[in-house]
């Protein structure tokens, strides 16, 4: 079937078009999270914190693909329909700039709740920091993908990724989905067998790290959008009996196949999140929690999420803002493939539209996307560590 819908939003926008820089988001409501793991009770040991990860994954293609049976195929003729929806126009110096001015806020809103924060230059110089680093550090602006399509990640200028354990990450980090796998984006053999073989000594590493430092671990990943893309196969009904060589058959001249793809700027649930390490933490890894089609994040002793997806601005648009980037790939999908499929039929062969695919673009102007990205994140950012709060 289609990729999911968007949810209810639950910030207004107020902006102007025509300015460099937008005026700022008012937001309306307070965003729904919930506990994975631990207790914020469990903070009180030592109210020193030491942000070790603040990443955001920033989507850029989102596939959706509505997959016929094999019987739905035989009987009734209904073919493959997918689309996607890729985002051109933005800038990773500017996405770049929105975490510098993240962590700073999350350093601030730390501070104001009660905590020590422990410099990053002395998070730099402690051996632990150094070994997660060499064993599964990557560069800000690394290819990564997810089971909605295909994203990258961004970080603080002095604070460079490194990825969790695998094993503790949500499904939607770990199932990619694919439109055709050339779509992919390909880490090549060494990233993989990083994540591989490293992962699993991921909790002990990060449990010593935070003995050493006294200070609880902190790990930030927030998950932003741009869109969706739907496709659908339909069916009216509509038969027509062909007859030749001697023999008859009966072929459906009204499937229908149809795409759509939309903008809109959101912050995506479950995989939005602080997790900590604790100084007194369980250093074996611990397996992700279920949830209705897949696995929880739990990358940590205490896992405070994002529950319901966030809605931002779709002002950040520009030049056109989304539109087909070419004719379908089958293109005259309602007029050659349906005759190819009436010709299949005859030959006793599944008939049918064909498998029609169509993409999109999405344009945006780079500054403003940033702009977006760093009040919506900082808004659930904010709400996410007053719930750290005993």
């Amino acid at each position: 079937m289609s990729v999911r819908h968007l949810s209810q939003a639950v910030l207004l926008a107020v902006s102007l078009l025509g300015a460099a820089q937008a005026e700022p988001l008012q937001f309306v409501g307070t965003p729904k999270l919930e506990i994975t793991s631990g207790a914020p009770a469990q903070l009180a040991a030592t109210r020193r914190v030491a942000i070790a990860n603040l990443v955001l994954e920033v989507q850029t293609k989102v596939k959706a693909e509505y997959v016929t049976g094999r019987l739905s195929k035989v009987l009734l003729h209904r073919d493959n329909t997918s689309a996607t929806n890729t985002l051109k126009g933005y800038s990773i110096p500017a996405l770049q700039a929105a975490a510098d001015q993240l962590h700073a806020q999350l350093v601030q809103r730390l501070t104001a709740a009660g905590f020590e924060v422990v410099p990053t230059e002395e998070l730099a110089r402690a051996e632990g920091y150094q070994e997660l680093q060499k064993s599964m550090g990557y560069p800000s602006g690394h290819a990564w993908s997810n089971e909605e399509g295909n994203s990258f990640l961004v970080s603080p200028a002095k604070l460079p990724i490194y990825l969790p354990n695998v094993a503790e990450m949500p499904s939607f980090s770990n199932n990619k989905k694919g439109v055709g796998a050339a779509d992919e984006p390909s880490p090549g053999f060494g990233a993989g067998m990083k994540r591989a073989g490293e992962g699993t000594y991921f909790a002990g590493r990060e449990v010593a790290l935070a003995k050493a430092l006294n200070a609880h671990l902190l790990k930030a990943w927030y998950v932003v959008g741009f869109g969706e893309a739907t496709a659908e196969t339909g069916w009216d009904g509509r038969q027509n009996t062909l007859s030749g060589g001697g023999f008859s058959t009966t072929v459906t001249q009204g499937a229908t196949q149809s795409t759509s793809a939309n903008a809109q700027l959101y912050l995506r649930q479950e995989a939005t999140r602080l997790a900590l390490r604790h100084p007194g933490g369980d250093t074996a890894y611990v397996r992700t929690q279920s949830m209705p089609g897949g696995q929880r994040a739990n990358d940590g002793d205490l896992v405070i999420r994002l529950d319901e997806t966030v809605i931002g601005a779709a002002d950040f648009l520009a030049g056109g803002g989304v539109q087909k980037k070419a004719e379908e790939n089958n293109t005259s999908a309602s007029v050659m493939n349906l005759g190819l499929g009436l010709l299949k039929g005859l030959a006793g062969q599944s008939g049918g539209l064909g498998d029609s695919r169509q993409d999109y673009v999405t344009q945006a102007d780079p500054e403003r996307f940033a702009q977006r990205s760093a009040e919506v994140i900082g808004w659930v950012q904010d709400a996410l560590v007053a719930r750290l709060k005993p």
